[in-house]
């Protein structure tokens, strides 16, 4: 495992040094929780989430340091649970120029200690974000913040609202030219968590933005995400999962649940080509021989590169699909519009 990842970081280093032209998505390896870093072809960096405690020093940073980033232009907080902000203090802290633009997070606190040290450490840069707002990456890549606190681009809120820390998580568009890409958390879309039924934020996220190329899946693939008209709309042709092996996952979570992977297949042929994930997970009833058919185990990153006009992960080539999100472009199609600088 350690060889891995000496050979994924030289691989990172690489790639930074010769692909400049490129944007860069990568989706760290923190096991459950998330972390994802964007390098746009500008140089601007962001990094979405920081995986759980000490994930932030001990998976992120290696990868910031094998390219060569010593400060970050921009980070989001999705939300504050522990296993997507609990790094993020580790990181901001080792790094020597800390954040340089705005740290963005769904504003008001959390009660927990990771959310105070998260807090501390993003300091005067910490910003809440507008649904709306973008994020100027520079070089034709904009970041475009569609969902926050139940409310949706377009003037759409979940009625009612619901006081769930997982429903209200940042979700944001990333595109350049025809690549579109979503992220969101661990956003829901009405599925239960125990007794409880989660508010559907995905059905208005997704009649709001519609197709993308790659999916982020939300929440590790969680039952109370990923429902069938959000997945059918944006008709993804690749969707990624960040997903940990053992530990509480193998105790509890059991992610990716058995009921997404079957979601996700059902879009085959139509759209979906390949499912990566960063680890294998703990499917509650195992991965079975059909998920192997297009599930590929990373063990890893999982790292996406992109002209605009095709993209690709960990090294297989996938062409963009020429459709874009129903999303409008920002003036100048550069995205420089809200507070992102």
């Amino acid at each position: 495992m350690r060889k891995f990842m000496l050979l994924s970081l030289f691989f990172l280093f690489f790639i930074s040094s010769t692909h400049a032209q490129f944007l860069q998505i990568y989706h760290i390896d923190v096991g459950q929780g998330d972390s994802t870093l964007v390098v746009a072809p500008s140089g601007k960096t962001l990094l979405i989430d920081g995986g759980d405690t000490g994930k932030g020093s001990s998976r992120v940073l290696p990868v910031l340091q094998a390219l060569k980033i010593t400060a970050l232009d921009f980070t989001v907080a999705s939300h504050y649970d522990s296993d997507h902000i609990g790094g993020l203090d580790e990181v901001i802290q080792s790094l020597p120029g800390g954040v340089t633009g705005k740290a963005y997070d769904r504003g008001g606190s959390n009660t927990t200690g990771a959310f105070r040290q998260y807090a501390e450490a993003v300091g005067d840069k910490r910003t809440e974000i507008a649904v709306g707002e973008r994020i100027d990456m520079g070089e034709g890549v904009e970041v475009i913040c569609v969902a926050v606190n139940q409310k949706v681009i377009g003037d759409r809120e979940v009625t009612p609202l619901i006081d769930d820390e997982n429903g209200n998580s940042v979700a944001l568009l990333i595109r350049m030219e025809d690549f579109d890409y979503f992220v969101g958390g661990d956003l829901t879309g009405g599925g239960r968590s125990g007794s409880k039924r989660t508010p559907d934020v995905e059905t208005l996220v997704s009649q709001a933005i519609g197709d993308v190329d790659v999916l982020r899946i939300s929440h590790h693939g969680s039952d109370t995400s990923s429902n069938a008209g959000f997945l059918t709309a944006l008709r993804p042709e690749v969707a990624v999962i960040s997903v940990g092996n053992g530990g509480r996952n193998a105790a509890i979570f059991r992610h990716p649940r058995r009921s997404v992977l079957t979601r996700l297949q059902s879009l085959r042929p139509v759209s979906l080509r390949s499912i990566f994930t960063t680890e294998r997970g703990e499917t509650d009833d195992g991965l079975r021989p059909q998920d192997m058919e297009f599930l590929k185990i990373a063990e890893d990153n999982v790292v996406i590169t992109t002209n605009g006009r095709s993209y690709t992960v960990n090294g297989a080539v996938f062409p963009a699909d020429g459709v874009r999100s129903s999303i409008a472009v920002a003036p100048g199609g550069t995205g420089g519009g809200g507070n992102g600088n």
